[in-house]
């Protein structure tokens, strides 16, 4: 809400790793703050310039079996931020899929 704040928020960290994945010419974007309830102005508008900039496809990352209260209310409040702009597209990664369950559930059998 200070100047500061929004002066601070308006700026991009590029972080640069070695990675196969990034070398494609993928590029990864983090737009905080959508676990709060009072999220601040400016990282909306932040995601507004960005997408309307790169037209990216979101991905959306959860980490239970099962979304939670806690995932559902920050996909909310992430489409409520996106509202009625164009169209994007959203994946849902789970970041900690059971293993040993997909196995079963795919009848595999963990010897060689």
């Amino acid at each position: 809400k200070t100047k500061e704040f929004n002066e601070w928020a308006e700026c991009f960290v590029e972080v640069c790793l070695p990675s196969d994945i990034l070398s494609l010419g993928i590029d990864i974007y983090d737009t905080p703050g959508f676990l709060s309830d009072n999220r601040e102005q400016i990282l909306t508008d932040n995601l507004h310039k960005l997408v309307k900039r790169i037209k990216p496809t979101l991905l959306f990352l959860y980490d239970n079996a099962t979304i939670s209260d806690t995932d559902k209310s920050c996909f909310l409040a992430m489409k409520n931020a996106l509202g009625s702009m164009e169209r994007v597209s959203v994946f849902f990664l789970n970041t900690k899929a059971d293993c040993i369950s997909i196995a079963n559930d795919y009848l595999l059998d963990d010897d060689p």
